[in-house]
């Protein structure tokens, strides 16, 4: 062990005399004879049975008589204030020893410790036989004792609280000498499942495993041990030192060892160090021993013998054969890094620090200190493993600016893996590492770092096999990486990345941009989810349109009729033959002649008979023809379906700006499985339907026919109900087109009938001018005067049209006979004779207006005539009540009663309160008050009256009917009906 470091990390004096500064004199003034420490303090018990108490100024603060004779033994406990003490308790030289446990808390009453108990060693039996060694367990459960005969004696159970003790000779007497005892319990760092007694001799070394107070021998060395020349370790082995090296024994047998040779005269175990003293010929050498770090942090010579060693405060006290106290104190662990770090010793100290749980910051810093010396050195291979343990700590590019040199280049990237591997690595350190792969052409680490080490070994033993359990695998920025990868070039590397994360937008990236690959990226978008695969199609399907027209409009179709098939493929970059998904309803117009039999189809669905005009105008007959399930293309087998997402048709319109043949199959697919499809949908293909850029060009069918067949659809579409279109904008879109049956059913629809007049008058369309007067003129009677003035405003004057406009006129009563003459007199060629019946016919309907008219105003004369004589007499003449009994009982009418002028008399019990009118002629009564409130209401509502004025087709009639009925005069709010009161005036 010559070769070990030596270090001075502990500060060596003798302790002095606080009043005095010299040695202090404490020991040689007492005569004492055994030592102990703990709980603050040092404990000696001398010869005259006083135990003495020495704080860290090393004063006695207080005494107290323990025994009357000589203390041999004594321990303090480290986790509680008691004190195990042994004895003679009598002034004879002889006398026996005892055990006495003191409570060092707190003293009693008179003044003294409380002895807690107190045991005569085996029952009297070796009364006489001094005690060598002591051992006791913390939890004071069991106590160990070495008597100079041989014999070790075994006190087990709970001793403070049992009665009597439980005491075992575990060890017969007569045999060699007990050097020491020692306890390994479940308290130390190796846990044991029983307790083990370690016993050294002069002759062996033994370990007694105890179990219920029963203690089985093992003999773990022949070789003994002297005095004070063994300790227990932190690990719990057994160290013994014997002049030829230093041995460790566990409890089943002999451990390493180590070559400190020289005569040992002490063992002693502080802290993490072994401090051994080797007795020399003239000094003793004192050693501390750093096992764990293999350096020596101590040495020291010592002229005199040390008797004893106590451990107290932190600090290490030898007491020596001349009664002085050397107090040994290990310096700080930054001074002592400091010493290191002004040898360089940086490997050292960090394996110092380490050791001590020193802070990681401090740590890291260590090793970059190292890494920077080794650096200037020029050892950069060594500098960059240092620099790998201050990841995490110290910033990246620190290191990294150090090894950007092109020779440098493979440490750099050993550092940058690592960075990796920790999870410490930002977008830029990606891109740099995969710079320095490419750089170095180091395709094999490319790949491992990619792929993970499970998958790049897998990739070497079976192909294109995948490993389905992976190790760990670095921890990096994807999006990053794979954007490296693409400007490097490794398209398939960075493809494979992409997919393995899941990154699909990227993928698709790679496989149309990069890889020109649209098969392989419809491919890949069949596999994912409905929302996915929707996104990735609006935002990459342009170019998949163009080069795939077919199967990308099969998947959209797929999309936006819920029936895409989500498909898990996980080996679909590696298998060129992997199953595709089905294919969707065939829509190749080009190749498999499908835009004639759609055409075909849509075509039978429309009209019957193309000239048949009678059914033109019945949309409800043409519904279920139009919409009906188009005819299946092919059989697909059984799929399932995600039903959870539905894409918009009208989303993905714009991706098909180059193939307008196949928008037309993808809308017409659309209305015909989602009739609900919106506006846009419909007025596109209305577009499609009308423009030229569909129709091509083909041997069987001319382009006027392909023209013809598409304003049909167009014209079917517009005829539909279902068709949701806009039709503001399918106007302006058949107006564009000059499509005059489009336009004649729109302004239908939108009741622009004034329109399509003068669309029929313009075109000189008489009979369908007719036709549609006589279909929506209710609506506006006026149109009659415009087919009226069209047809007098005519140099060659049609007499049977003229006659069938005002035969419609007179059968509807649309319009005045004096604005149909204003019309007629206009043409002058436009004689009496055409006219004749329509004018008699119009003044005999006067006549016989104007004879009903009289009759009914002399009825009415009449009525208010006897009406107004009535109410003069009720207003004149006394009215006579001759009725005598109640109209409601039936009993005798008594006072009070009522009389009511109709002629009824009641009781006026039998009456309910506020009862304003005859209860017999109530009801007439009500209809009467019912008719006056109408006609105050109808004074004030003016809006009733506009109302009425507007949707009336004779204005006239309703003004004067307002003016017949006072309505249009001033009203005066006055009392109209008589209240109950008034009634009561009549009382007799």
């Amino acid at each position: 062990m010559l070769h070990w470091r030596r270090f001075q990390f502990f500060n060596k004096e003798i302790v002095q005399d606080p009043t005095t500064s010299k040695p202090t004199n404490l020991l040689k003034e007492l005569s004492y004879t055994c030592c102990s420490s703990g709980k603050g303090r040092l404990v000696f018990g001398d010869s005259s049975g006083l135990i003495h108490f020495v704080n860290r100024q090393f004063q006695i603060y207080e005494s107290f008589q323990a025994f009357k004779n000589n203390i041999s033994n004594i321990y303090q406990l480290k986790q509680s204030n008691i004190l195990i003490s042994i004895g003679q308790d009598s002034e004879t030289e002889h006398s026996p020893y005892l055990i006495k446990i003191f409570n060092l808390e707190q003293k009693n009453k008179k003044g003294v410790y409380p002895i807690l108990k107190e045991l005569k060693i085996y029952s009297g039996k070796y009364p006489n036989v001094k005690v060598s060694v002591l051992a006791v367990e913390e939890n004071l459960t069991k106590i160990a004792l070495g008597l100079e005969n041989g014999a070790i004696v075994l006190i087990h159970g709970d001793i403070l609280r049992d009665r009597f003790s439980k005491q075992k000779l575990i060890r017969n007497p007569n045999l060699d000498l007990v050097t020491n005892l020692i306890f390994l319990t479940n308290s130390t760092e190796i846990a044991n499942q029983n307790e083990i007694l370690y016993c050294a001799t002069n002759q062996s070394i033994i370990a007694y495993t105890l179990i219920k107070g029963v203690a089985q021998e093992n003999i773990l060395d022949i070789n003994g041990s002297k005095k004070d020349c063994t300790a227990l370790s932190q690990n719990g082995n057994l160290i013994v030192g014997r002049d030829e090296a230093v041995f460790f024994f566990t409890p089943d047998g002999l451990g390493p060892c180590y070559g400190f040779s020289g005569e040992k005269t002490f063992i002693y175990q502080f802290k993490s160090y072994l401090l051994t003293i080797t007795k020399g010929e003239k000094v003793n050498s004192i050693y501390f021993y750093d096992l764990k770090n293999k350096h020596i942090a101590f040495t020291t010579n010592m002229l005199t013998d040390c008797k004893y060693i106590l451990s107290e405060w932190g600090d290490l006290y030898l007491i020596t054969s001349d009664n002085s106290i050397v107090k040994l104190q290990e310096k700080t662990l930054p001074t002592k890094l400091e010493i290191l770090f002004q040898k360089h010793l940086y490997n050292i100290a960090i394996d110092l620090a380490n050791s001590q749980n020193y802070d990681p910051n401090a740590i890291a810093d260590m090793f970059k200190k190292y890494g920077d010396h080794l650096y200037s050195k020029g050892d950069f291979e060594g500098a960059i493993d240092q620099y790998l343990h201050t990841i995490g700590k110290l910033e990246p590019s620190y290191v990294i600016m150090r090894f950007l040199e092109a020779q440098r280049i493979q440490n750099l990237t050993k550092y940058l893996q690592v960075l990796h591997q920790r999870g410490h690595a930002q977008s830029e350190h990606t891109t740099l590492l995969l710079n320095c792969y490419t750089k170095l052409k180091d395709l094999e680490n490319l790949e491992k770092f990619i792929k993970g080490k499970s998958d790049h070994e897998t990739d070497k033993k079976e192909g294109e096999k995948k490993a389905e359990l992976q190790e760990e695998e670095p921890t990096f920025e994807i999006e990053p990486a794979i954007r490296a990868l693409r400007n490097a070039g490794y398209y398939q590397l960075a493809l494979y990345l992409a997919k393995k994360n899941s990154e699909h937008e990227i993928c698709i990236q790679i496989l149309v941009d990069d890889l020109k690959d649209a098969k392989k990226a419809l491919e890949y978008i069949k596999t994912l989810d409905s929302k996915n695969s929707e996104k990735l199609i609006k935002d990459y399907g342009l170019p998949l349109v163009k080069n795939l027209p077919k199967e990308t409009t099969e998947l959209i179709i797929g999309l936006c009729s819920e029936s895409i098939q989500a498909e898990n493929d996980s080996h679909f970059f590696e298998n060129d033959n992997s199953s595709h998904r089905e294919s969707l309803t065939a829509v190749d117009p080009l190749s498999s002649g499908l835009s004639q039999q759609r055409t075909s189809d849509v075509m039978e669905t429309i009209l019957d008979n193309e000239n048949d005009q009678e059914n033109f105008w019945d949309l409800d007959a043409q519904k279920e023809k139009l919409f009906a399930k188009p005819k299946k293309i092919q059989e697909n087998k059984p799929r399932q379906y995600d039903h959870q997402h539905s894409s918009k048709p009208e989303e993905f319109i714009h991706l098909f700006v180059e193939q307008p043949i196949y928008l037309v199959d993808f809308l017409e697919t659309m209305i015909s499985k989602r009739p609900d499809s919106s506006p846009l949908v419909y007025n596109t293909l209305l577009e499609l339907y009308l423009s030229d850029d569909i129709i091509e060009d083909s041997q069987t069918i001319s382009k006027e026919e392909q023209k013809k067949q598409n304003y049909d659809k167009a014209l079917a579409i517009l005829k539909s109900n279902q068709s949701n279109y806009d039709v503001e904008q399918a106007l302006v879109l058949v107006q564009m087109h000059n499509f005059q049956e489009g336009i004649i059913l729109l302004l239908e629809k939108k009741q622009l009938y004034n329109e399509i007049i003068q669309k029929y008058i313009a075109n000189n369309e008489d009979e369908k001018l007719m036709r549609t007067c006589k279909q929506v003129s209710e609506n506006d009677p006026n149109l009659w005067l415009k087919v009226l003035e069209y047809f007098c405003s005519k140099s060659e004057v049609e007499e049977s049209k003229i006659l069938d406009v005002l035969e419609e006129i007179e059968k509807q009563s649309l319009i005045p006979p004096l604005l149909v003459l204003q019309e007629l007199t206009k043409n002058p060629k436009i004689t009496v004779k055409i006219v004749k019946k329509y004018l008699i016919k119009q003044i005999e309907s006067e006549i016989d207006v104007i004879e009903k008219d009289q009759n009914l105003i002399e009825k009415t004369e009449k009525k208010i005539k006897e009406t107004k004589e009535s109410y003069q007499i009720l207003k004149t003449q006394p009215k006579i009540f001759q009725q005598t009994k109640c109209s409601i009982c039936s009993n005798m009418l008594d006072l009070p009663l009522v009389h009511f002028l109709c002629g009824h008399s009641f009781h006026l019990r039998c009456l309910t309160e506020n009862e304003n009118y005859c209860p017999l002629c109530q009801d007439s009564m009500s209809q009467i008050d019912d008719m006056k409130n109408a006609l105050i209401r109808s004074n004030v509502e003016h809006d009733e009256f506009d109302k009425l004025l507007k949707n009336s087709s004779d204005g006239f009639e309703v003004i004067s009917g307002y003016v017949g009925r006072g309505l249009l005069t001033k009203y005066r709010n006055k009392k109209l009906i008589p209240t109950r009161n008034d009634y009561l005036n009549l009382k007799f």
